[in-house]
C-alpha cells in the first residue's frame, strides 16, 4: 500500500486525510487519520498537514509556556507546518512563576509572561480560531497581535468577565475579533449592563454566547453604589441611554437560570438567531409573546425545558407550548427536555417540524405522567420524520419482547437514521393502585399477576420492620432482567433495529445504549418512588450502557465494533457507610463483604443465575425473545 501512496499526488492525499479527519469528528469510535499517518513517510507528512491544524497549549507556569512555545518552534524547523494552523487552544489558569512563593507575575497585565505566545502567534499565517479556554483576562499582547496580524480571526472565550474596567477590557469588549463569549460565574448588576452593552454593537462581530447567570435586576443605579473605578470610555459606554437602538446580530444564545427574554429582545435582533438554547422553562407569558410576535425567523436548533413539576395549571400551559411551536419556522435540530412530555406537545412538533427535522432529542425525566414512546408513538415519529439522521429516546423495556422489538425496527425503518441513541426505561410506575400515604390507615394495594408463581407473587421486602406492603419477587425479578445489558444484548438490540432498514435505507451506524430506572416501583402522576432493598447495588453493576457502531475497515463489512461506556469500575464497591446485616444510610441494602449478596435479594437473584460465586462475575442479559442474534 506504501507504494502505492507514492505515486499519489500530495494534494489527493491531503484531501483523504481531510476526509478521515471529518469521519473522525463525527464518529469519535473511528480515528482513520492516525492510522493512515502511520502507513508511510509521505502519508504522515500529508496527515500532519491536517492534524495541526488544531493545536493546543496549557498554561500553568510562564517558564513551562515559554519552553512549550519552543517546542513548536523546533518542529517547524524540523518539518515545516506553520502555514497549516487554522486554530489555537490556549487552556490554564495562573500563570505563575517558577518559585511558588512568588506572586502571580504582576506583568502579566503588561503581557509580558505571555509574550512568547503572542510571538508565536505572529508566525502562523492561516489562523482563523483562537480558543481562550484559560480561567482569566485575555492578555494584551495577545489581543494587540490578533488585530495587527490576524484581523479576520475569530476569538472564542471562555470564562469572560469584567473585573477592572480598564482600557485593557474595553478594548477585548469592542473587539472586531471578538466571536464567541461564554459568561459562566454569577457578576453584579452593573457587570450585567457592561455585557449588554457589548452583546447590543459595542463588540461588532460578536456572533455567540452562552450565559450560565445574570443579576436578576441590571440596573445602572449600581454602578454608583460600588466602590470601582472605571477608566474611558467605560462610563460614558454605561450610561449611554443608546439612543440609536442599535442591537446585536446574533447567531447563537445560550442562556441558562433566568432567561429574561424581554430584556434580550432589547438588546439582540432576534430575527438573526439560528440556534437558541434554554435551559429553564419558558413561562406562559413568554410563551404567548413569541407565539404573537414571532421574532426567530431564522431558527434552525432549538434546545428547551418543560419543567411543571410546581405548576397546577398544566392543562394552560402545554396549549401555549404548542402555539410558540407552531410559530416557529421549520427546525432541522430539536432537543426537548420535559416534566412531562404531554401527546399534544409531542403532536405540534411532529405536525410542524418533523418533514424538516434530522436532529431530534425527546427526554422526560421528573414524577409527571409523560407520553410513552411505545410502538404506536414511535411509528408516528417514523411516518412524520422522513429526514431524520440523529435520533434520541427513552423507551419502555419490557424485557425483550415482541412489543420492544417492534420499537426497535420501527426506529430502523426511518430511511436515513444513521445514529440512534435510546434510553431502556425499566422503571415500573404502574404496580401500586393508589398513591402510598405514610400517615394513613389504608394499605398500599400492590395488585397480583398471574404469570407470577408462588415465589414470585410473594412480597419482596422494603422495609425491615415491614410497616407497609412493598412490590413482589416478580416485580423485582422483572426490574433485573430488564436493567442486565451485556454485550450480546447490545449487539442483538443493533441488529433487530437494523433489521427495519431497506436496502435503499442509509445503514445505522452507531446505536448508544443506557439503562433507567431499574427499581423504581412509584405511582403514576405522584413525586414517589420505592426502592427495593439491595436492588440498586445490583443495578448499578448490570445495568451497563453500550455503544455499537460499525467497524471502520472496508475489509470487515458487517462486523460491528462494541465499547462499554459504563462509567467507573464495573467491580467497585458502592460508596456507602455499611451498618447492621448491611443496612446502608442511602436506603441500600448489601452484605458487608463485596460480591455477597443481601439475604432478601439472593434468592430472587440466583433463580435468574444460579451460581455460588461472586454474583458480579455470574450475571449475564435475557435475549431477545425469538429473535436471531448473529455473533
Amino acid at each position: 500500500m506504501a507504494s502505492m501512496l507514492e505515486s499519489i499526488p500530495m494534494e489527493i492525499l491531503q484531501s483523504i486525510c481531510e476526509y478521515l479527519y471529518w469521519s473522525s469528528v463525527i464518529d469519535r469510535n473511528h480515528d482513520g487519520l492516525v492510522d493512515f499517518s502511520l502507513v508511510s513517510k509521505r502519508s504522515h507528512r500529508a496527515a500532519t498537514a491536517v492534524m495541526i491544524q488544531a493545536i493546543k497549549i496549557t498554561v500553568s507556569t510562564a517558564r513551562q509556556l515559554q519552553l512549550d512555545v519552543n517546542s513548536w518552534e523546533q518542529r517547524q524547523r524540523e518539518l515545516p507546518w506553520l502555514e497549516h494552523v487554522r486554530r489555537l487552544d490556549i487552556s490554564g489558569s495562573n500563570v505563575t512563576s517558577e518559585h511558588q512563593n512568588d506572586r502571580a507575575l504582576e506583568s502579566i497585565e503588561q503581557g509580558d509572561a505571555w509574550k512568547p505566545l503572542a510571538e508565536f502567534i505572529r508566525q502562523l499565517p492561516a489562523l482563523m480560531e483562537v480558543h481562550f479556554m484559560y480561567l482569566g483576562q485575555f492578555p494584551p499582547c495577545l489581543l494587540a497581535v490578533l488585530h495587527e496580524r490576524h484581523a479576520n480571526c475569530r476569538l472564542y472565550i471562555s470564562a469572560f468577565s469584567f473585573t477592572k474596567f480598564d482600557r485593557n477590557e474595553f478594548e477585548l469588549a469592542s473587539s472586531p475579533c471578538l466571536h464567541a463569549i461564554r459568561v459562566s460565574s454569577s457578576i453584579a448588576s452593573y457587570e450585567s449592563e457592561a455585557l449588554f452593552r457589548t452583546v447590543s454593537g459595542l463588540a461588532p462581530n460578536l456572533k455567540e454566547v452562552y450565559l450560565e447567570y445574570l443579576a436578576p435586576d441590571a440596573c445602572l443605579p449600581a454602578i454608583y453604589e460600588v466602590e470601582l473605578k472605571m477608566d474611558a470610555p467605560w462610563p460614558e459606554v454605561l450610561q449611554d441611554n443608546q439612543s440609536d437602538n442599535r442591537r446585536g446580530t446574533l447567531t447563537k444564545l445560550e442562556l441558562h437560570n433566568r432567561l429574561d427574554l424581554a430584556r434580550w429582545n432589547t438588546v439582540i435582533d432576534m430575527s438573526t438567531l439560528r440556534i437558541l438554547k434554554l435551559g429553564n422553562s419558558l413561562d406562559s407569558r413568554e410563551l404567548l409573546w413569541l407565539a404573537e410576535h414571532r421574532p426567530f425567523v431564522s431558527l434552525t436548533t432549538l434546545e428547551l425545558v418543560i419543567n411543571l413539576a410546581w405548576e397546577f395549571t398544566h392543562d394552560e400551559y402545554h396549549p401555549k407550548f404548542s402555539s410558540f411551536i407552531a410559530s416557529l419556522p421549520p427546525l432541522s435540530s430539536l432537543r426537548l427536555l420535559a416534566n412531562p412530555l404531554e401527546l399534544g406537545v409531542l403532536h405540534g412538533i411532529l405536525e410542524h417540524h418533523g418533514k424538516s427535522l434530522s436532529q431530534l432529542w425527546l427526554e422526560t425525566f421528573g414524577h409527571l405522567s409523560s407520553v410513552v414512546f411505545n410502538a404506536s408513538i414511535v411509528e408516528e415519529i417514523q411516518r412524520s420524520c422522513p429526514l431524520l439522521s440523529r435520533l434520541t429516546l427513552l423507551i419502555p423495556r419490557t424485557r425483550g419482547d415482541a412489543q420492544e422489538q417492534i420499537i426497535y425496527k420501527t426506529l430502523g425503518a426511518i430511511p436515513k437514521l444513521q445514529y440512534l441513541s435510546l434510553t431502556l426505561d425499566c422503571s415500573d410506575r404502574t404496580i401500586y393502585a393508589s398513591p402510598f400515604d405514610p400517615e394513613g390507615d389504608e394499605d398500599v394495594v400492590v395488585p397480583q399477576d398471574p404469570s407470577f408463581d408462588d415465589f414470585h407473587q410473594t412480597f419482596f421486602p422494603f422495609d425491615p420492620r415491614g410497616s407497609y406492603d412493598t412490590p413482589r419477587n416478580g416485580h423485582v425479578r422483572d426490574a433485573l432482567i430488564n436493567s442486565a445489558v451485556d454485550e450480546n444484548l447490545a449487539l442483538a438490540i443493533f441488529q433487530c433495529v437494523a433489521s427495519g432498514k431497506t436496502p435503499q435505507d442509509l445503514p445505522l451506524n452507531s446505536l448508544r445504549l443506557r439503562a433507567y430506572g431499574g427499581g423504581y416501583f412509584g405511582f403514576p402522576g405522584e413525586n414517589v418512588h420505592l426502592v427495593a432493598q439491595g436492588l440498586p447495588d445490583v443495578i448499578e453493576e448490570i445495568g451497563h450502557s453500550w455503544r455499537i457502531s460499525r467497524h471502520p475497515r472496508d475489509d470487515c463489512p458487517g462486523q460491528l465494533v462494541a465499547k462499554d461506556l459504563t462509567s467507573g469500575n464495573p467491580n467497585a464497591q458502592s460508596n456507602y457507610e455499611l451498618g447492621p446485616e448491611g443496612l446502608m444510610n442511602g436506603g441500600q441494602w448489601l452484605e458487608d463483604q463485596p460480591g455477597v449478596l443481601g439475604k432478601w435479594m439472593e434468592p430472587v437473584f440466583r433463580r435468574l443465575w444460579p451460581g455460588e460465586g461472586d454474583w458480579r462475575q455470574e450475571w449475564h442479559s435475557f435475549p431477545l425473545v425469538n429473535f436471531e442474534y448473529r455473533k
